[in-house]
């Protein structure tokens, strides 16, 4: 075999090394400079659910703080939303973000996307100013692609359900990082099999 050919083979086999390590490689924890690097990949949509729906539109509505590892609390008071950061969860102070994704839905985006925290977080929604949910079971859900993921006819595709904890006048769920998340009905997350909740 000549050098030129067996170059040019070597060369071929370091490219496909190199894609395949790529293509197939797991993703690595951040590094110390940054935590706001998405550390997982969205998984496809797998589970289609109405989402929790307002009696009445709400304004379009953001709040933003500068959060850090002794913890903090945004609200948005018209939407009924809450977010508590519990002390330790961030390494060091960020501006933390959190605005409506509709007017009629219960759904929400948060920022900075693909946030990690190192302890859970909890995201917790009023009651009040939705429709009635009775005796239907909610549930928490992860929107990998945040308003595309919800239909016109108000489903959305989730990546990701969570189970909710329900009390007389809010609902709420934990999560360990930031993207698009909202409030679903038809089926509790403790109802599915394990291999199905993520």
């Amino acid at each position: 075999m000549s050098s030129t050919r067996r170059t040019c083979i070597q060369a071929g086999a370091w490219v496909l090394v190199i894609l395949g390590a790529f293509a197939c490689g797991e993703p690595t924890a951040p590094d110390s400079q940054s935590e706001l690097a998405p550390s997982f990949t969205a998984n496809a949509p797998k589970h289609e659910l109405p989402l929790l729906a307002r009696s009445h539109p709400v304004a379009p509505e953001r709040a933003s703080a500068r959060v850090g590892p002794e913890g903090g609390t945004l609200s948005l008071s018209r939407a009924g939303l809450t977010l508590v950061i519990p002390p330790g969860a961030l390494p060091r102070t960020l501006t933390i973000e959190v605005r409506t994704n509709s007017r009629d839905l219960v759904s929400y985006a948060f920022a900075p996307h693909g946030l990690r925290f190192a302890k859970p977080i909890e995201v917790v929604q009023a009651l009040s100013g939705l429709q009635p949910i009775n005796g239907l079971p909610v549930t928490g859900g992860y929107l990998a692609n945040g308003r595309l993921d919800v239909d016109t006819t108000g489903v959305g595709r989730f990546a990701q359900l969570m189970p909710v904890r329900r009390g007389n006048e809010s609902v709420a769920f934990f999560t360990m990082h930031f993207s698009g998340y909202a409030f679903a009905s038809g089926v509790a997350a403790s109802e599915l099999p394990p291999g199905e909740q993520n």
